[in-house]
Protein backbone atom coordinates (compact mmCIF):
# COMPACT_ATOMS: atom_id res chain seq x y z
CA UNK A 1 0.00 0.00 0.00
CA UNK A 2 1.42 3.41 -0.97
CA UNK A 3 1.91 5.92 1.83
CA UNK A 4 0.65 9.48 1.20
CA UNK A 5 3.05 12.35 1.72
CA UNK A 6 2.00 15.40 3.73
CA UNK A 7 0.78 17.38 0.71
CA UNK A 8 -1.36 14.49 -0.57
CA UNK A 9 -2.89 13.94 2.87
CA UNK A 10 -3.64 17.63 3.20
CA UNK A 11 -5.38 17.70 -0.19
CA UNK A 12 -7.43 14.65 0.74
CA UNK A 13 -8.57 16.20 4.01
CA UNK A 14 -9.40 19.43 2.25
CA UNK A 15 -11.47 17.52 -0.26
CA UNK A 16 -13.34 15.72 2.50
CA UNK A 17 -14.04 19.01 4.23
CA UNK A 18 -15.57 20.42 1.04
CA UNK A 19 -18.03 17.52 0.95
CA UNK A 20 -19.41 18.34 4.43
CA UNK A 21 -22.51 20.55 4.60
CA UNK A 22 -22.01 24.15 5.63
CA UNK A 23 -22.11 24.32 9.41
CA UNK A 24 -20.88 20.74 9.79
CA UNK A 25 -17.26 21.55 8.98
CA UNK A 26 -16.70 23.59 12.16
CA UNK A 27 -19.18 21.79 14.41
CA UNK A 28 -19.58 22.61 17.24
CA UNK A 29 -19.23 26.36 17.64
CA UNK A 30 -21.54 26.72 20.67
CA UNK A 31 -22.80 24.62 23.61
CA UNK A 32 -24.80 21.44 22.97
CA UNK A 33 -27.89 20.48 24.98
CA UNK A 34 -28.97 16.88 25.55
CA UNK A 35 -32.54 16.52 26.79
CA UNK A 36 -33.91 13.39 28.43
CA UNK A 37 -37.23 12.34 29.97
CA UNK A 38 -35.87 10.80 33.17
CA UNK A 39 -35.70 12.62 36.49
CA UNK A 40 -32.54 14.25 37.83
CA UNK A 41 -30.41 11.73 39.71
CA UNK A 42 -31.93 8.72 37.93
CA UNK A 43 -29.74 6.09 36.26
CA UNK A 44 -29.96 7.55 32.73
CA UNK A 45 -29.31 11.06 34.09
CA UNK A 46 -26.28 9.88 36.08
CA UNK A 47 -24.74 7.86 33.23
CA UNK A 48 -25.24 10.71 30.79
CA UNK A 49 -23.73 13.33 33.10
CA UNK A 50 -20.68 11.14 33.65
CA UNK A 51 -20.18 10.88 29.89
CA UNK A 52 -21.01 14.43 28.83
CA UNK A 53 -17.91 15.97 30.43
CA UNK A 54 -15.71 13.86 28.14
CA UNK A 55 -17.73 14.93 25.11
CA UNK A 56 -17.32 18.56 26.10
CA UNK A 57 -13.55 18.18 26.47
CA UNK A 58 -13.00 16.70 23.03
CA UNK A 59 -15.60 18.79 21.21
CA UNK A 60 -14.31 22.01 22.73
CA UNK A 61 -17.78 23.16 23.77
CA UNK A 62 -19.90 22.51 26.88
CA UNK A 63 -22.36 19.61 26.60
CA UNK A 64 -25.25 20.32 28.95
CA UNK A 65 -27.62 17.62 30.22
CA UNK A 66 -31.20 18.71 30.89
CA UNK A 67 -33.77 16.49 32.61
CA UNK A 68 -37.12 17.34 31.07
CA UNK A 69 -39.65 14.70 32.17
CA UNK A 70 -43.37 14.92 31.52
CA UNK A 71 -46.04 13.73 29.17
CA UNK A 72 -44.92 10.13 29.42
CA UNK A 73 -41.62 11.10 27.80
CA UNK A 74 -43.15 13.15 25.01
CA UNK A 75 -42.20 16.60 26.35
CA UNK A 76 -38.47 16.18 25.72
CA UNK A 77 -39.00 14.27 22.46
CA UNK A 78 -41.28 16.93 20.98
CA UNK A 79 -38.88 19.70 22.06
CA UNK A 80 -36.04 18.03 20.15
CA UNK A 81 -38.26 17.19 17.17
CA UNK A 82 -39.07 20.90 16.86
CA UNK A 83 -35.46 22.08 17.37
CA UNK A 84 -33.21 23.26 14.55
CA UNK A 85 -31.54 20.28 12.83
CA UNK A 86 -28.02 21.49 13.54
CA UNK A 87 -26.80 19.08 16.24
CA UNK A 88 -27.06 21.52 19.13
CA UNK A 89 -30.27 20.12 20.65
CA UNK A 90 -30.25 16.35 21.13
CA UNK A 91 -32.44 13.71 22.75
CA UNK A 92 -31.29 10.85 24.98
CA UNK A 93 -34.30 8.57 25.02
CA UNK A 94 -35.33 4.98 25.57
CA UNK A 95 -37.14 2.40 23.49
CA UNK A 96 -40.28 2.72 25.59
CA UNK A 97 -40.86 6.15 24.04
CA UNK A 98 -39.18 5.56 20.69
CA UNK A 99 -40.45 2.05 19.87
CA UNK A 100 -43.10 0.65 22.23
CA UNK A 101 -45.35 3.70 22.63
CA UNK A 102 -45.49 4.51 18.89
CA UNK A 103 -46.55 0.92 18.15
CA UNK A 104 -49.09 0.74 20.98
CA UNK A 105 -50.75 4.11 20.37
CA UNK A 106 -50.66 7.50 18.71
CA UNK A 107 -47.66 9.68 19.59
CA UNK A 108 -46.93 13.33 18.71
CA UNK A 109 -43.84 12.24 16.77
CA UNK A 110 -42.63 9.57 14.37
CA UNK A 111 -39.45 7.90 15.70
CA UNK A 112 -38.08 7.31 12.19
CA UNK A 113 -39.30 10.35 10.20
CA UNK A 114 -38.81 13.00 12.91
CA UNK A 115 -35.39 11.93 14.25
CA UNK A 116 -31.95 10.80 13.18
CA UNK A 117 -30.55 7.95 15.23
CA UNK A 118 -27.01 8.80 16.37
CA UNK A 119 -25.75 6.16 18.82
CA UNK A 120 -26.94 3.37 21.08
CA UNK A 121 -25.65 3.60 24.64
CA UNK A 122 -26.85 0.65 26.67
CA UNK A 123 -29.65 -1.80 27.35
CA UNK A 124 -31.29 -2.10 30.74
CA UNK A 125 -31.21 -5.72 31.85
CA UNK A 126 -34.37 -7.81 32.13
CA UNK A 127 -33.96 -10.42 34.88
CA UNK A 128 -36.48 -13.08 35.88
CA UNK A 129 -36.83 -13.12 39.68
CA UNK A 130 -38.85 -15.44 41.89
CA UNK A 131 -39.27 -15.44 45.69
CA UNK A 132 -36.56 -17.23 47.62
CA UNK A 133 -39.26 -19.61 48.83
CA UNK A 134 -40.37 -20.54 45.30
CA UNK A 135 -39.96 -24.21 44.34
CA UNK A 136 -38.67 -23.06 40.93
CA UNK A 137 -34.88 -23.01 40.75
CA UNK A 138 -34.61 -23.03 36.94
CA UNK A 139 -36.67 -21.64 34.07
CA UNK A 140 -37.85 -25.19 33.24
CA UNK A 141 -39.14 -25.60 36.79
CA UNK A 142 -40.76 -22.15 36.59
CA UNK A 143 -42.57 -23.14 33.37
CA UNK A 144 -43.68 -26.45 34.92
CA UNK A 145 -44.98 -24.54 37.95
CA UNK A 146 -46.97 -22.20 35.72
CA UNK A 147 -48.44 -25.05 33.70
CA UNK A 148 -49.51 -26.89 36.87
CA UNK A 149 -51.28 -23.82 38.25
CA UNK A 150 -54.80 -23.45 36.73
CA UNK A 151 -55.19 -19.76 37.56
CA UNK A 152 -51.69 -18.95 36.29
CA UNK A 153 -48.82 -17.10 37.94
CA UNK A 154 -48.94 -13.46 38.99
CA UNK A 155 -46.20 -10.91 38.38
CA UNK A 156 -45.75 -7.30 39.37
CA UNK A 157 -45.21 -4.73 36.65
CA UNK A 158 -44.49 -1.02 36.50
CA UNK A 159 -43.52 -0.74 32.82
CA UNK A 160 -44.69 -1.72 29.36
CA UNK A 161 -41.32 -3.33 28.65
CA UNK A 162 -41.80 -5.78 31.54
CA UNK A 163 -45.29 -6.59 30.27
CA UNK A 164 -43.94 -7.29 26.79
CA UNK A 165 -41.11 -9.50 28.07
CA UNK A 166 -43.65 -11.56 30.03
CA UNK A 167 -45.89 -11.72 26.93
CA UNK A 168 -42.92 -13.18 25.05
CA UNK A 169 -42.32 -15.78 27.78
CA UNK A 170 -45.99 -16.73 27.98
CA UNK A 171 -46.27 -17.03 24.19
CA UNK A 172 -43.12 -19.16 23.93
CA UNK A 173 -44.02 -21.49 26.80
CA UNK A 174 -47.80 -21.68 26.52
CA UNK A 175 -48.29 -20.49 30.08
CA UNK A 176 -50.78 -18.15 31.75
CA UNK A 177 -48.97 -15.21 33.34
CA UNK A 178 -51.06 -12.41 34.87
CA UNK A 179 -49.94 -8.85 35.59
CA UNK A 180 -50.49 -6.86 38.76
CA UNK A 181 -49.80 -3.13 38.19
CA UNK A 182 -47.49 -1.21 40.53
CA UNK A 183 -46.18 2.35 40.61
CA UNK A 184 -42.53 1.34 40.91
CA UNK A 185 -39.99 -1.48 41.14
CA UNK A 186 -39.10 -1.22 44.87
CA UNK A 187 -42.61 -2.21 46.00
CA UNK A 188 -42.70 -5.02 43.43
CA UNK A 189 -39.49 -6.47 44.80
CA UNK A 190 -40.68 -6.11 48.40
CA UNK A 191 -43.93 -7.94 47.66
CA UNK A 192 -42.09 -10.57 45.62
CA UNK A 193 -39.71 -11.23 48.51
CA UNK A 194 -42.76 -11.78 50.73
CA UNK A 195 -44.21 -14.21 48.13
CA UNK A 196 -47.24 -12.00 47.50
CA UNK A 197 -46.25 -12.32 43.82
CA UNK A 198 -45.03 -15.37 41.92
CA UNK A 199 -42.33 -13.66 39.86
CA UNK A 200 -41.16 -10.36 38.39
CA UNK A 201 -39.04 -8.98 35.57
CA UNK A 202 -36.69 -6.36 36.98
CA UNK A 203 -33.10 -5.14 36.99
CA UNK A 204 -30.30 -5.95 39.40
CA UNK A 205 -30.33 -2.90 41.67
CA UNK A 206 -29.37 -2.27 45.31
CA UNK A 207 -32.81 -3.37 46.56
CA UNK A 208 -32.77 -6.64 44.63
CA UNK A 209 -29.12 -7.34 45.52
CA UNK A 210 -29.87 -7.03 49.25
CA UNK A 211 -32.89 -9.33 48.94
CA UNK A 212 -30.86 -11.89 46.97
CA UNK A 213 -28.11 -11.84 49.61
CA UNK A 214 -30.77 -12.36 52.30
CA UNK A 215 -32.16 -15.37 50.44
CA UNK A 216 -35.52 -13.67 49.84
CA UNK A 217 -35.14 -13.40 46.05
CA UNK A 218 -33.73 -15.81 43.47
CA UNK A 219 -32.49 -15.03 39.96
CA UNK A 220 -33.64 -17.61 37.41
CA UNK A 221 -32.41 -16.03 34.18
CA UNK A 222 -31.23 -12.93 32.35
CA UNK A 223 -32.65 -11.88 28.98
CA UNK A 224 -29.36 -11.47 27.13
CA UNK A 225 -27.68 -13.26 24.18
CA UNK A 226 -24.91 -14.69 26.38
CA UNK A 227 -23.89 -14.72 30.03
CA UNK A 228 -22.68 -11.36 31.26
CA UNK A 229 -19.05 -11.13 32.36
CA UNK A 230 -20.10 -9.21 35.46
CA UNK A 231 -22.64 -11.91 36.45
CA UNK A 232 -21.31 -15.19 35.03
CA UNK A 233 -23.40 -17.34 37.39
CA UNK A 234 -26.70 -16.05 36.03
CA UNK A 235 -27.87 -18.18 33.07
CA UNK A 236 -29.67 -16.66 30.10
CA UNK A 237 -33.23 -17.39 29.09
CA UNK A 238 -32.01 -18.65 25.73
CA UNK A 239 -29.73 -21.29 27.21
CA UNK A 240 -32.69 -22.50 29.27
CA UNK A 241 -34.89 -22.92 26.21
CA UNK A 242 -36.95 -19.71 26.26
CA UNK A 243 -36.34 -17.54 23.14
CA UNK A 244 -36.10 -14.13 24.83
CA UNK A 245 -32.71 -12.94 23.56
CA UNK A 246 -32.43 -9.58 25.29
CA UNK A 247 -34.17 -6.80 27.11
CA UNK A 248 -36.52 -4.64 25.08
CA UNK A 249 -35.32 -1.41 26.72
CA UNK A 250 -32.36 0.56 25.43
CA UNK A 251 -31.18 4.16 25.73
CA UNK A 252 -29.66 6.06 22.84
CA UNK A 253 -28.93 9.47 21.34
CA UNK A 254 -31.07 11.15 18.67
CA UNK A 255 -31.04 14.40 16.70
CA UNK A 256 -33.84 16.14 14.80
CA UNK A 257 -34.47 14.86 11.27
CA UNK A 258 -32.39 16.74 8.72
CA UNK A 259 -29.28 17.02 10.90
CA UNK A 260 -26.25 16.90 8.54
CA UNK A 261 -24.34 13.63 8.14
CA UNK A 262 -21.05 15.19 9.23
CA UNK A 263 -22.59 16.43 12.48
CA UNK A 264 -24.23 13.06 13.17
CA UNK A 265 -20.97 11.18 12.63
CA UNK A 266 -19.04 13.57 14.87
CA UNK A 267 -21.62 13.12 17.64
CA UNK A 268 -21.62 9.33 17.19
CA UNK A 269 -17.83 9.19 17.52
CA UNK A 270 -17.74 11.40 20.61
CA UNK A 271 -20.70 9.67 22.28
CA UNK A 272 -19.01 6.27 21.86
CA UNK A 273 -15.72 7.61 23.20
CA UNK A 274 -17.47 9.12 26.22
CA UNK A 275 -19.38 5.95 27.11
CA UNK A 276 -16.21 3.90 26.61
CA UNK A 277 -14.46 5.71 29.45
CA UNK A 278 -13.44 3.25 32.20
CA UNK A 279 -15.43 5.03 34.90
CA UNK A 280 -18.63 4.89 32.82
CA UNK A 281 -18.06 1.25 31.88
CA UNK A 282 -17.33 0.36 35.51
CA UNK A 283 -20.42 2.13 36.78
CA UNK A 284 -22.64 0.36 34.25
CA UNK A 285 -21.12 -3.01 35.12
CA UNK A 286 -21.29 -2.51 38.88
CA UNK A 287 -24.76 -1.01 38.77
CA UNK A 288 -26.10 -4.26 37.36
CA UNK A 289 -29.08 -2.59 35.74
CA UNK A 290 -27.54 -1.98 32.34
CA UNK A 291 -25.23 -3.45 29.72
CA UNK A 292 -23.10 -1.17 27.56
CA UNK A 293 -23.89 -1.76 23.88
CA UNK A 294 -22.25 0.72 21.52
CA UNK A 295 -22.92 0.80 17.77
CA UNK A 296 -20.29 1.03 15.03
CA UNK A 297 -22.23 3.55 12.95
CA UNK A 298 -25.32 5.77 13.23
CA UNK A 299 -26.90 3.61 10.52
CA UNK A 300 -26.57 0.53 12.74
CA UNK A 301 -28.53 2.22 15.51
CA UNK A 302 -31.12 3.35 12.96
CA UNK A 303 -31.59 -0.27 11.89
CA UNK A 304 -32.06 -1.32 15.52
CA UNK A 305 -34.85 1.25 15.90
CA UNK A 306 -36.61 0.13 12.72
CA UNK A 307 -36.16 -3.58 13.48
CA UNK A 308 -37.51 -3.15 17.02
CA UNK A 309 -40.55 -1.28 15.72
CA UNK A 310 -41.29 -4.24 13.42
CA UNK A 311 -40.55 -6.83 16.13
CA UNK A 312 -42.80 -5.15 18.73
CA UNK A 313 -45.58 -4.84 16.17
CA UNK A 314 -45.31 -8.56 15.37
CA UNK A 315 -45.17 -9.51 19.07
CA UNK A 316 -48.35 -7.56 19.77
CA UNK A 317 -50.14 -9.21 16.86
CA UNK A 318 -48.91 -12.69 17.84
CA UNK A 319 -49.82 -12.39 21.51
CA UNK A 320 -52.85 -10.10 21.38
CA UNK A 321 -51.07 -7.86 23.87
CA UNK A 322 -53.03 -4.82 25.04
CA UNK A 323 -52.11 -2.05 27.43
CA UNK A 324 -53.98 -2.18 30.72
CA UNK A 325 -56.54 0.66 31.06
Amino acid sequence: MAIMNGMQAGLLLAGLALTLPAGAQNFPVKPISILHASTSGSGPDTFLRMANARMGETLGQPVNVEARPGGGGTVSAVAVKQAAPDGYTLLFNHSGNMVMDPVLGAMPFDPVKDFRAIALGYYTLAILFVPGSSPAKTVAEFVALARSNPQGLFFGTASTSSDLIVAMIAHATGTKLLSVPYKGQPQILTDLASARLDFAISTLQPTSRALIDAGKLRVLAVAWPKRLESFPNYPTMIEQGVPVPRSLTWFGLFAPAGTPDGVVRTLHREFNAAFSRPEVRDMLAKDGSAALTLTDTPEEFGRIVRNDLAAIDKLIKDTGFKLKP
